[in-house]
């Protein structure tokens, strides 16, 4: 930061300007003095010991005049949130005639019944064993018409033998 105003003493316009840059979120700051090497080094030392930014998760809570200004570019963010959602939100229909959107929000899913069901617990959606998927990998095959009942069991129970997985329906 160079210092161009004459009617600030350098120091505090240095501190105006480092605790600034901290409150922005800097990583790391550097300060030099134009003047002396001294003005440097009171620098880092009214940081260190007389600012207690390190002391303080949110060093401008409270402040209105800041409070406002957040509270006003939050309003303008989330409004502008909304509409980029309204416009990059997708929807299609799948073959099966069901509705899907590119992006689900949380209410979009509020009255869904089962959301909180897992494998192994009733109603089974996610299948009946809570490790019916994880230890192996499991298939199915589903065929239509070109065979009897007691056939496709038959196969079925070759392809078990054989060390297969899977499960294989037949609509005959």
């Amino acid at each position: 930061m160079k210092i161009t105003d004459r009617k600030i003493h350098p120091l505090i316009a240095s501190s105006v300007g480092s605790i600034a840059s901290v409150l922005g979120g800097c990583n790391a700051l550097t300060t030099m003095s134009y003047i002396s090497n001294e003005f440097h080094i009171k620098q880092q030392l009214i940081l260190k010991h007389e600012s207690y930014l390190n002391k303080v998760s949110d060093s401008l809570h409270g402040s209105y005049y800041i409070e406002k200004i957040t509270n006003s570019l939050y309003k303008k963010k989330k409004r502008k949130n909304k509409e980029i959602k309204i416009k990059t939100i997708r929807t299609w229909t799948t073959d099966e005639e069901i509705k899907l959107k590119s992006k689900y929000y949380k209410q979009d899913i509020k009255n869904i019944q089962h959301l909180n069901f897992g494998a192994g617990t009733p109603p089974y959606l996610r299948g009946p064993y809570l490790t019916m998927y994880c230890d192996r990998k499991w298939t199915i095959r589903q065929y239509s018409g070109f065979s009897t009942a007691a056939e496709s069991n038959a196969f079925y129970k070759q392809n078990l033998e054989a060390g297969q997985s899977g499960l294989s329906v037949a609509f005959d």
